[in-house]
């Protein structure tokens, strides 16, 4: 950067030295999602970093009451990590809107696929799970209390709709504009390592209500905030070759990242469009023509 500065100065344009610090100034975003956001801002290489990651924190309970959680519990209890501990921490007390509140962040980057994952009713509270949290011993110590249930299951639509504009006042209020959704499609099929088409098991028939959801929650924030739309997972199946987990309904083949990420680059750099549903065409037909 310094040679650079010498290379604009020496040839007096002040003003090209302005536009290459625009262009090459980090840019810290904040992350309200899954891996489907994590792993796309992971596939920079132009000075993008994360602030603030909330975690397992589906958004429309952001304003619920604190679920109690015992400070004094260590890591050990959440099988040695202590970000597990953390964030779950964080859930239980629902803190997301406070830790955004205290980023440095100015842009926010949201996914909805937290809306739609396996919960536990814990009296009158939810909370997300997954295979982790079920093996540890804090899930286990408190197990009997649960009941296994979705989001959509426990809270009524008017109820969700209200948290929903509740949450869409929050970011617009901290971010403005500088919002992007990037849209889940949902999958049934994935791509084995056979290269062959494999459906997804759906054995609580929740596949479909699942995917309505989402997508009209997304529908309904995109209105709300007029946030940035990336919405090209529906060009991509999920794959088995996903490195973090193999297949599952949002593990999407890893060029969705690759390309979701400059995306997210060109919006950043202030790119026209608010929506975008661009694919590589060309990875497209290629890798239609390699399933069997």
């Amino acid at each position: 950067p310094i040679t650079v500065n010498y290379i604009f100065l020496i040839r007096n344009d002040r003003k090209l030295l302005e536009d290459y610090e625009v262009q090459h100034k980090p840019v810290l975003v904040d992350i309200w999602g899954s891996c489907i956001s994590r792993e796309s801002v992971n596939r920079n290489s132009s000075g993008i970093y994360v602030d603030k990651y909330i975690f397992k924190q589906p958004f429309l309970l952001a304003d619920e009451p604190e679920i109690p959680f015992d400070n004094d519990l260590s890591a050990d209890k959440f099988c040695g990590s202590k970000w597990r501990r953390r964030t779950v921490k964080e859930a239980f007390l629902h803190e997301g809107k406070r830790i955004l509140s205290g980023s440095n962040a100015e842009w926010l980057i949201v996914d909805m696929y937290d809306l739609i994952c396996n919960m536990r009713k814990y009296g009158d509270s939810l909370f997300e799970v997954d295979d982790f949290i079920l093996r540890t011993a804090f899930y286990k110590s408190i197990s009997d209390k649960c009941e296994s249930t979705y989001l959509f299951n426990e809270r009524s639509r008017e109820y969700l709709e209200r948290a929903l504009e509740n949450f869409c006042k929050f970011v617009t209020e901290r971010y403005g504009k500088n919002i992007i959704l990037i849209k889940a499609d949902l999958k049934d099929r994935y791509i084995s390592l056979d290269n062959t088409l494999e459906m997804f098991s759906d054995s609580d028939n929740t596949f479909k209500t699942k995917k309505a959801f989402i997508n009209g929650f997304e529908e309904e924030f995109a209105r709300l905030t007029d946030c940035h739309v990336i919405d090209i997972s529906k060009r991509f199946y999920a794959d088995d070759r996903f490195a973090l987990g193999g297949a599952h309904i949002v593990h999407y083949e890893d060029e969705f990242y690759s390309q979701c990420c400059k995306h997210i680059t060109a919006f950043l750099g202030g790119a026209d469009s608010r929506y975008t549903d661009k694919v590589d065409e060309e990875y497209i037909a290629l890798r239609d023509m390699k399933i069997k």
